[in-house]
């Protein structure tokens, strides 16, 4: 079952490094009149997320503790266009999360996996480890590219396959 989600989390992988690659640099951190955010909040989202899911399953964490605040939840949206990192540091962030748990899930024990999900309001949808990991690294991640892709076609870019 691995290899499924391996190879889901190669798509959004490829998905958002080829819309990613091509953004002018002064439209980083800037919202179109249609979209709630920006690339640099969906990375920072992302980024933020995933390493919730690593310390979930026992990891450390690695990323400054400012950036949960400003970034993690909805908060991403609302930052100023100064608090985000380059686009270049979130790119390398959120490859580096994307694959330590991706890492993670595959090492998982069944019994790692079986454990129940700590947050309560998403319990009722995904109410093991296993499941919010899973849906981390394939659904989450997709919602996000999925704004992303309005965000380009909102701002004139094209879209990419």
């Amino acid at each position: 079952m691995i290899e499924y989600v391996k190879r889901a989390v190669a798509m959004n992988q490829h998905y958002a490094k080829v819309h990613l690659e091509d953004i002018p640099e002064d439209l980083w951190c800037r919202r179109a009149e249609a979209t709630w955010q920006h690339p640099a909040s969906i990375l920072a989202h992302l980024v933020c997320t995933y390493e919730l899911g690593r310390v979930s399953l026992g990891g450390k964490p690695e990323l400054p503790p400012e950036w949960g605040q400003k970034f993690g939840g909805s908060a991403s949206a609302e930052a100023p266009p100064s608090a985000y990192p380059p686009e270049a540091e979130l790119i390398a962030a959120l490859d580096r999360e994307r694959s330590a748990l991706l890492a993670m899930l595959e090492s998982a024990t069944p019994e790692d996996l079986a454990k129940p999900v700590a947050d309560e309001r998403i319990r009722d949808i995904l109410p093991t480890a296993g499941d919010m990991l899973v849906a981390m690294l394939t659904v989450h991640e997709s919602l996000h590219l999925g704004q992303l892709s309005a965000w380009r076609r909102a701002m004139g870019l094209p879209l990419h396959i």
